[in-house]
């Protein structure tokens, strides 16, 4: 996670080079800039964190030697706190680079993908991953512990063998890797059993099948720029259509998988978070829902009020949109959209799904031109 902070690190280290007169004086005003600098963009619920192993983390990239510098002041300062006082946060930052609450919701990522396996189906996540786990659950249950305890903790972490300070970045790009390949391989599926219908309307009325799409309130504007911005998607299945802005705005679907690396967050409900896709930063995070796909289906599915899912898709994303997705009626202009932009049109004829979650529509067809399928069906054979 510690790489979507690059551009916030290029920015405050260019402000230190023009504040400061010298080398030195760089490395005064960083230090005690990072040491300070609070934010509410990290994973989870924890409010406001300190992350100043992740500012040296990005600033290698930069400049390794000042980078390893101001690395050696951070790690003077936590192991004194550490280690004499028997802080908690301390210790955590030292050992994880990040503080005692992203530890807190990183085992409980882990944790919620380990509950959502099915009998037999093996994890992802290794046994070291897993015996650090343990360590950091007894680390956690106090704020203070004594000198001795804080040793023992330090010895138990080094017979693990693994760069710690990475566990919760590997944590989670090991999840959100799993996420991805089983919602590509869901979608590839889909994706067959709409190119064995030969015709530009592709017709669900049975069929299994997942769709990744997006609702757009100007699909206008989004066919002109769809792979340069950001944006949100929902995961439709046979069980559950619902997705945000499904009721009233156009819904584009999406035959290719996407890629890992722009995959920002995956939440099995609204995850109500604030995008600023231009320094591909989000203001918060829910504890992502990187589970099993099939877990993560139902968990939207079961969701109360509002359940749709949110797959939010970062700024350069190359994905396209291959058909608009309607519900048992076309309507006239989306035909045409379709038509004018070589897009496929699936129809989800929901009378044969019986246990499928819908959400009303409430676009006022008194006023918008419908179409008989019959007759644009034989119009588009390929």
């Amino acid at each position: 996670m510690y790489k979507m902070y690059s551009k916030l690190v290029e920015k405050t280290t260019q402000e230190m080079i023009d504040k400061s007169s010298n080398v030195d004086d760089f490395i005064y005003n960083y230090y005690n800039h990072i040491l300070e600098y609070k934010t509410s963009q990290t994973v989870g619920f924890e409010g406001d964190a300190n992350i100043p192993y992740v500012f040296v983390k990005c600033l290698k990239d930069i400049n390794i030697e000042l980078a390893n510098i101001l690395e050696k002041k951070l790690n003077i300062w936590f192991e004194g706190k550490a280690f004499l006082a028997g802080d908690t946060e301390a210790f955590s930052q030292l050992n994880f680079g990040y503080g005692k609450e992203h530890l807190r919701n990183t085992l409980e990522m882990i944790n919620n993908y380990q509950n959502s396996l099915g009998d037999g189906k093996e994890s992802v996540v290794s046994d070291k991953l897993l015996a650090i786990v343990l360590i950091i659950e007894d680390l956690l249950r106090t704020d203070k512990h004594s000198k001795e305890k804080m040793e023992l903790l330090s010895q138990q972490l080094q017979k693990v063998d693994l760069d710690l300070q990475y566990f919760c970045d590997n944590v989670e790009q090991i999840l959100k890797q799993n996420f991805v390949q089983e919602l590509n391989q869901s979608i590839q599926e889909t994706k067959k059993e709409i190119e064995s219908q030969p015709t530009r309307i592709k017709r669900f009325n049975g069929q299994d099948f997942n769709l990744l799409i997006h609702t757009a309130f100007n699909p206008k504007r989004f066919l002109e720029r769809r792979t340069e911005d950001g944006f949100s998607t929902s995961l439709i299945d046979n069980e559950n259509i619902c997705c945000y802005g499904g009721a009233g705005g156009t819904r584009f679907a999406f035959y290719d998988g996407i890629e890992e690396d722009k995959l920002l967050l995956a939440s099995a409900r609204d995850a109500s978070t604030d995008y600023d896709y231009d320094n591909e930063t989000i203001d918060s995070f829910s504890i992502p829902d990187y589970i099993a796909l099939d877990k993560f289906k139902n968990k939207t599915k079961n969701e109360e009020n509002f359940p749709i899912s949110e797959i939010s898709l970062g700024k350069g994303n190359n994905l396209k949109p291959n058909a608009i997705v309607c519900y048992d009626v076309i309507c006239e202009d989306e035909y045409k959209m379709a038509k004018q932009h070589g897009l496929d049109i699936i129809l989800i004829e929901t009378k044969y799904y019986d246990n499928m979650k819908r959400q009303e529509d409430t676009r006022d067809f008194s006023t918008i031109k419908t179409i008989k399928v019959p007759e644009i069906e034989e119009r588009v054979i390929l």
